[in-house]
């Protein structure tokens, strides 16, 4: 099931749920509202819901680490 949903993101395809939750996220939206997704979006399954919100989380962790590093490697490049 994961690798369906895998190739559907690659795809721009995503739950609707899952959106929702970054949606709230991006735009930041008030602790409710993005708690009232979190809650439709763990309701999808068993895990499946848990699963989502965790990659959607991670994939944010890591692009902010990316631009993170991006920016730190730029100060300290040394200029030649």
């Amino acid at each position: 099931m994961s690798s369906l949903y895998l190739q559907e993101a690659a795809q721009g395809e995503v739950s609707e749920r899952l959106a929702e939750v970054a949606a709230g996220i991006c735009a930041g939206g008030s602790d409710d509202v993005v708690q009232t997704a979190i809650a439709k979006a763990l309701a999808v399954g068993h895990s499946s819901g848990a699963a989502g919100i965790s990659g959607l989380l991670n994939g944010y962790a890591a692009c902010t680490q990316m631009q993170f590093q991006a920016s730190a490697d730029s100060v300290l490049a040394p200029a030649f």
